[in-house]
């Protein structure tokens, strides 16, 4: 029995087994979802959420011990800071702390440079083309096809002309070719309506914006991720009459499809994810308490676990305690987060697959759970220990709603390299040699002094140096050598300027950042010729087209993600729905306008022949000028006539003509006169005639 001795408890054997048994049997109805009675939201703690924290455990504890840090590193690397090590040990050599932004340097040169090749002025990152092949034809256009094709038969029969069964064929076979013609262009004005949707959705939604902001990431972290479509509620003010007549604002509450780009250090894969549909994948997204409490009444979110989850937060709030949270956040400048009342909530979103037994003890419905043995892909979203929200994957191919791509991709791992590792050996080479100059300067920037000081006369003080300054010293007993000797240490700037240069020039390329790409103009080595800075500079985009691959990848993701959500749930887009590709430019971009425009115009003199001038006819050289328009930046519309008015105009002209020779044929007919013939019948006009 227990017993009480000042402040100490003490038990008996039989005690402190009763009580590690009771912690035992709290700890396992935990894991099954059970809680006692003394709990008001025992009910809620289920086996769903009790999955969803052990995945998120090991994830979490995988990428603190390993990737974290790295991607840490990079960003300190890119603003310019030592590592807390490394300072320390600078700081106790003494010297300069200098930091040669090198790295900050090729990061915004990259940036910039993806930023200028994927957005083209009046040019999507993306276009849509049909299928190369049109889908075949339904039964009843064949059946068009053949009845048509017999319809002629039995005319050309009735009219007495002899029609074989393979001409039947043949005609067949023309009216088939020419449907499937009508159907190409028929795809290529679908394609056309459906990239104006698609793009005025991804406007809508911010994707470009996201899109842009991705890139950074992209360039000094290990992945960078482009989120969406996510489905948010969001308000819109709207005018409507009011009762007097008048306009007035009304605010509206609508779900609207949006993009964004996470950060990687708010992205959880798998221990051993290898993409993002292998495995399961966290988002860390923190939340204000009004936005959670705004998604209560939300189809797939339970109510009563939002409520839960706000009533828990108001008590102990809701902090994951990331390990490399305090680090981020002094990378991030965000110093006074601890000073505002109202703190963010940490939730976790989970994308992966569960048991359906669990899915149905959430609360799912029954119809879209049949098997409760069988794992469902879900997204949902965790509040301290409660699941919010639960969600079948609607994609058909059960696509998640993200995109990662990398600067270097490692084949077979989820995390790939950013520009920092690349070029980290460099960067330090660098610091090291600009930390020496400094130092080298400033100590050859003077004399250095040796004095003995036993010899200097009485209230001498050798800190304080100025010119004609007379020390008073003691003659030596030894030997007669001044008391004070000055010497100039020497100065091997220019020894360390070229290890400087050479490691920065290895930078260049490791990074697949030239300096001439950063605006340096080289006067050396290939760089200082126009047709061997061509051949750098081709060299130079083939290392882009690997980096612009992954951003490629991106774009068709999200823009293919972008056309399924319309085609399933865009009632108002039937005139735009068909068969359709996604392709992204951002390789085909890497030839400037500039040169693009060179190559047009030389192509439009090569073609001003009249051999070609018939192939393409008109239609043809007006495309040519649409194009060479837009990248002058022109408006073709306000120059180029449209494709049907040029085809009215095509037709008045030859029917215009038609009727000038019609005419002219007629004026002929009446003013000729009767052909004189010899007595055979024959033309009577000379030795020739008998030739014709």
């Amino acid at each position: 029995m227990a017993s009480q001795l000042g402040l100490i408890a003490v038990l008996d054997s039989k005690e402190v087994r009763d009580q590690e048994q009771a912690k035992i049997a709290a700890t396992r109805a935990m894991e099954r979802g059970e809680a006692e009675s003394s709990d008001p939201y025992a009910g809620m703690v289920q086996r769903l959420a009790a999955y969803i924290e052990t995945c998120w455990q090991a994830a979490k504890n995988a990428k603190e011990s390993d990737i974290e840090p790295k991607i840490l590193r990079d960003i300190r690397q890119r603003e310019g800071e030592y590592d807390a090590d490394k300072m320390a040990a600078i700081r106790a050599s003494g010297g300069s702390e200098i930091y040669v932004m090198l790295t900050n340097s090729k990061c915004r040169a990259a940036t910039g440079w993806i930023r200028d090749t994927m957005f083209q002025q009046d040019e999507r990152p993306f276009t849509i083309k049909p299928s190369p092949v049109p889908s075949d034809l339904p039964m009843d256009v064949k059946q068009g096809v053949m009845d048509r094709a017999m319809g002629e038969l039995e005319q050309a029969l009735a009219m007495g002309i002899h029609v074989t069964p393979e001409q039947v064929y043949q005609r067949s076979k023309e009216l088939y070719d020419r449907i499937r013609s009508k159907m190409r262009e028929e795809a290529k004005t679908l394609a056309a309506r459906m990239e104006d949707t698609i793009d005025d959705l991804l406007v809508e939604g911010q994707w470009y914006d996201a899109l842009e902001s991705m890139i950074p990431d992209m360039v000094c972290m290990p992945a960078a991720f482009i989120k969406g479509p996510v489905i948010r509620k969001k308000s819109r003010l709207k005018w409507v009459q009011g009762p007097s007549g008048k306009m007035v604002p009304q605010a509206e509450d609508e779900l609207v499809p949006i993009y964004y780009s996470p950060s990687a250090l708010d992205i959880y894969p798998a221990p051993d994810s290898r993409g993002i549909e292998d495995g399961y994948l966290f988002e860390r997204i923190s939340l204000r308490r009004s936005a959670l409490y705004r998604m209560i009444g939300v189809p797939g979110y339970k109510d009563e676990a939002i409520k839960a989850a706000l009533a828990e937060y108001h008590k102990a709030g809701h902090d994951l305690a990331i390990a490399g949270d305090q680090l981020r956040r002094d990378l991030e400048n965000s110093t006074n987060w601890q000073m505002t009342p109202d703190h963010s909530i940490d939730s976790l979103e989970f994308h992966g697959s569960v048991r359906g037994e669990w899915l149905l003890e959430w609360g799912m419905p029954a119809e879209q759970v049949p098997d409760p043995d069988e794992d469902y892909e879900v997204t949902c979203l965790k509040v301290g220990r409660f699941v919010v929200r639960c969600v079948l994957n609607d994609d058909p191919l059960r696509r998640r709603i993200y995109d990662k791509c990398s600067y270097d991709e490692i084949k077979g791992q989820f995390w790939g390299r950013g520009l920092p590792p690349l070029i980290r050996d460099c960067q330090d080479v660098c610091n090291a040699a600009a930390r020496a100059t400094v130092n080298n300067m400033g100590m050859s920037s003077g004399p250095m002094v040796e004095v003995e000081v036993d010899r200097l006369a009485e209230g001498e003080d050798i800190t304080t140096m100025y010119p004609w300054r007379i020390f008073q010293v003691k003659s030596s007993k030894t030997t007669p050598s001044p008391a004070i000797r000055f010497f100039m240490p020497p100065i091997v700037v220019n020894q360390l300027m070229e290890v400087f240069n050479k490691f920065s020039s290895l930078a260049d390329t490791y990074s697949g950042i030239p300096q001439f790409e950063q605006g340096v103009n080289p006067t050396q080595g290939a760089a200082g010729t126009a047709s061997g800075l061509s051949m750098l500079m081709g060299s130079a985009s083939r290392l882009a087209r690997l980096v612009l691959a992954g951003v490629d990848r991106c774009i068709v993701g999200s823009v293919t993600r972008a056309h399924t959500f319309i085609m399933l749930f865009r009632p108002d887009a039937e005139d735009a729905k068909g068969d359709a590709n996604i392709v992204a430019r951002g390789s085909s971009s890497l030839v400037s306008k500039e040169q693009l425009q060179i190559r047009r115009t030389e192509f439009m003199t090569a073609v001003m022949n009249p051999i070609d001038q018939q192939i393409i006819g008109p239609l043809g050289r007006a495309e040519l000028l649409r194009d060479s328009l837009k990248t002058l930046e022109f408006d073709p519309d306000d120059i180029v006539p449209q494709k049907d008015e040029m085809l009215s105009r095509m037709q008045q002209e030859a029917q215009a003509q038609q009727q000038i020779q019609a005419a002219e044929q007629q004026g002929q007919g009446k003013d000729k006169k009767p052909q004189a013939t010899d007595p055979a019948g024959a033309p009577a006009g000379g030795q020739a005639a008998g030739l014709f």
